[in-house]
């Protein structure tokens, strides 16, 4: 919990405007992310008594819990059939998919860096088994293939992927050099 209390999740138009919230109660809420429809919004929430992933109408009403597990952001699917998310496994994080009105949660890869090494676009999901590789899960196939190995350069706090399937974009915290 936070000083002020839990953090929610608010709505506000891309034009402007009063933010206009969306969730309430205990429990963190945060990591909100767009269903493919524009009609529903992903979160993840302790407010069950563990960290898993819930969904509310854009629209504001009632959130429903969709997963068990998750830790971290969710990605729909580009079908909009399945929910791609990170949960903890003991000591390290495994890729999961679920579908998007709840269900048996499915692992797909079982070992990866961090939630927020996850974009899911029509080619798949990308994600980072370690913090110097990028690879793809072929939805369609199960297949997995490396897209790019950094060597020493490590991706530290998120990428994601074109909308296109051209171009990833990813930070990197550069050294530090002390005098």
């Amino acid at each position: 919990s936070r000083e002020g209390g839990p953090s929610q999740i608010y709505v506000i138009s891309a034009d402007g405007g009063r933010p206009r919230r969306l969730t309430s109660g205990g429990g963190d809420n945060m990591v909100p992310s767009w269903s493919r429809d524009g009609r529903w919004i992903y979160f993840n929430s302790g407010r069950s008594g563990q960290r898993c992933l819930w969904k509310a109408p854009a629209a504001g009403g009632e959130a429903v819990q969709v997963t068990h597990s998750g830790d971290g952001g969710a990605f729909e699917s580009v079908d909009g059939k399945f929910l791609y998310f990170v949960s903890a496994r003991g000591d390290t994080f495994a890729l999961l998919r679920a579908p998007v009105g709840g269900g048996a949660e499915k692992e797909v890869v079982p070992r990866v860096a961090a939630w927020w090494g996850l974009a899911v676009t029509a080619k798949g999901a990308y994600f980072l088994p370690d913090g110097h590789t990028v690879q793809l899960l072929d939805e369609k196939t199960g297949r997995i293939s490396t897209v790019a190995r950094f060597g020493e350069r490590s991706i530290d706090d998120g990428m994601t992927v074109s909308a296109d399937d051209h171009y990833l974009v990813f930070s990197n915290q550069e050294p530090r050099h002390y005098d």
